[in-house]
């Protein structure tokens, strides 16, 4: 299943993570450009243990991607 999560704060990202382990395909969202930079390159834009791990795993599968673009994260 593709899941858009509209914000990469802690809520957003670590419930993409999670959806993101079970097997989905998930587009984070955020107008923050800092916050998906930080995901994009492999790491938390905040402090949580085993977070970092989960984002270049996922990343690296194509399961995790970001945007700033609303509407492309939406799009079937």
């Amino acid at each position: 299943m593709r899941i858009s999560i509209i914000g990469c704060g802690y809520v957003g990202l670590t419930t993409g993570l999670a959806l993101s382990e079970t097997g989905n395909q998930v587009v984070l969202v955020d107008v923050v450009k800092e916050k998906l930079r930080a995901v994009e390159e492999g790491r938390s834009p905040f402090y949580e243990p085993g977070v970092d791990e989960m984002i270049l795993k996922h990343r690296s599968s194509g399961a995790l991607s970001t945007t700033t673009d609303l509407g492309r994260a939406v799009e079937g």
